[in-house]
């Protein structure tokens, strides 16, 4: 299994994408290989989806969402 540093950003992208319902089929497709490949990515789409939830949930502006997702971040990397 990877670790948080080994995310790449693409990846993330596509998680945001698909969480906002604005991915495409051909990202779909894309998501979907990044989660065949191994656990770690499954682990990260359920970290950044709690994290987008919370956001939806709590209504927090865009600079406490970035503050959070630091933290869960740096709580991943150790």
């Amino acid at each position: 299994m990877g670790t948080p540093d080994e995310i790449p950003h693409e990846f993330e992208e596509l998680v945001i994408l698909f969480l906002e319902k604005r991915i495409t089929d051909e990202q779909i497709s894309s998501l979907e290989e990044w989660l065949e490949k191994d656990d770690i990515y499954l682990y990260y789409f359920d970290e950044i989806n709690t994290i987008y939830q919370l956001g939806i949930v709590q209504r927090l502006n865009p600079e406490k969402m970035k503050q959070v997702w630091e933290k869960v971040v740096k709580k991943l990397k150790g």
